[in-house]
């Protein structure tokens, strides 16, 4: 109504415009050292993540927990997600070493193995994560062995036996153990002494 008493009518339309319900989906579990993925259910016109990233698809790790997201659609409504959770499942990674002595042989991860070096073997695990083996094989060289040289004596007489090159010793011809042995032969003989090293092995 105008200063004249004149009349007229308008109208004036409020469009009210939905909030967005955005939705994560994704991952749920990840194995450590790869990282969750996860999304929103639709396109929307902008994300803020609470973990800081603003794209539709993030990657994400138990240290993002909880996760949300923020968006706004076409109309500037903005709408915040419900909690999202993930979880790490480890990763196992065992090592071990195995020693032998050259010429000695042994199995790892099924496989019969006669040279030095770090053998590896991956499997699934329970969790769906895989599971490493990694075995050092180590081959020892064998002790040279030095039963001392070769000599003469006269019938009646003695001499001494002394090895070197080990750890322990055991001589034939009922010796037995010992570095050293004092021997007097009835005729002419030959000795021998078996050595073992630090590491078990022998010649």
């Amino acid at each position: 109504t105008d200063g004249n008493l004149c009349v007229n009518t308008d109208q004036v339309i409020v469009t009210v415009n939905p909030n967005p319900t955005p939705v994560i989906s994704g991952q749920t579990e990840y194995c450590a050292g790869t990282p969750a993925t996860v999304q929103t259910s639709q396109p929307y016109s902008s994300y803020s993540w609470s973990n800081g990233q603003t794209t539709s698809s993030i990657l994400v790790t138990d240290a993002d927990n909880p996760i949300q997201v923020t968006v706004t659609n076409a109309f500037g409504c903005s709408g915040t997600s419900a909690v999202h959770t993930v979880t790490e499942n480890v990763v196992i990674t065992t090592a071990s070493t195995i020693e032998i002595c050259q010429g000695q042989n042994t199995t790892i991860h099924g496989i019969v193995r006669t040279t030095a070096g770090t053998y590896s073997n991956t499997s699934p695990s329970a969790n769906g994560c895989d599971s490493t083996s990694n075995i050092t094989l180590i081959v020892h060289a064998l002790p040279i062995i030095n039963a001392g040289l070769d000599n003469a004596i006269c019938i009646g007489a003695s001499t001494t036996l002394t090895a070197s090159g080990a750890s322990t010793y055991n001589w034939s011809n009922g010796l037995g153990a010992g570095i050293s042995h004092n021997v007097t032969p009835i005729s002419t003989t030959t000795y021998t002494v078996t050595g073992t090293d630090i590491n078990g092995c022998v010649n």
